[in-house]
């Protein structure tokens, strides 16, 4: 998106969202309005109103002590340009940081302990149940054991991508949400 600045004299009056519909000359004070404004006009119908172009910066990243400051507007060589400036954070904003990083560490932790516990009862197949429950002494009939393995399988299944995704986990809750016997 294009930033403007209202310039006039050396000296930046705002910096509009766009220039407007029509403005008057600087030199002459002579009205100009092109069709569909002045925004539609050309650059050098925009400069002589004093509504030139921004050179954008790139907005600097910061430390973790530190916040970033601006963007402020400053004339360079006759052209409006963006600045930033870097600023150590205050006591009150490192401490709200922390607060806010432990605040994001229960919630997943949180998060993770629910969707253990549902897994945990996901896991529960009742044919395996069923098999565990035999008496030691009855052995299972062919149709129980091709059950309980089939069962084993699944659980197999089930468990290797739970832990697939829990190693991907890194903080989207939504990746444990569709873990499925597939």
């Amino acid at each position: 998106m294009t930033i403007y600045a209202n310039v006039v004299g050396g000296v930046i009056l705002g910096v509009p969202a766009m220039p407007p519909g029509s403005a008057r000359r600087i030199s002459d004070q002579a009205w100009i309005s092109p069709s569909g404004g002045l925004i539609n006009g050309t650059v050098a119908e925009q400069e002589s109103c004093g509504y030139f172009i921004v050179t954008e910066t790139e907005q600097p990243i910061p430390a973790a002590n530190q916040r970033v400051e601006g963007p402020t507007y400053i004339i360079t060589a006759g052209r409006p340009v963006q600045q930033w400036a870097l600023r150590a954070a205050t006591p009150d904003e490192l401490t709200s940081q922390t607060r806010f990083a432990n605040r994001a560490t229960l919630t997943l932790g949180a998060t993770i302990l629910t969707k253990l516990t549902e897994m945990e009862t996901f896991f529960v197949d009742p044919d395996v149940v069923a098999a565990r429950d035999q008496p030691n002494a009855t052995p299972l009939t062919t149709q129980q054991q091709n059950r309980y393995n089939k069962a084993i399988h699944t659980q197999m299944r089930r468990y290797k991508n739970m832990l697939e995704r829990i190693s991907r986990y890194t903080g989207v809750s939504e990746l444990l949400d569709d873990i499925s016997g597939t």
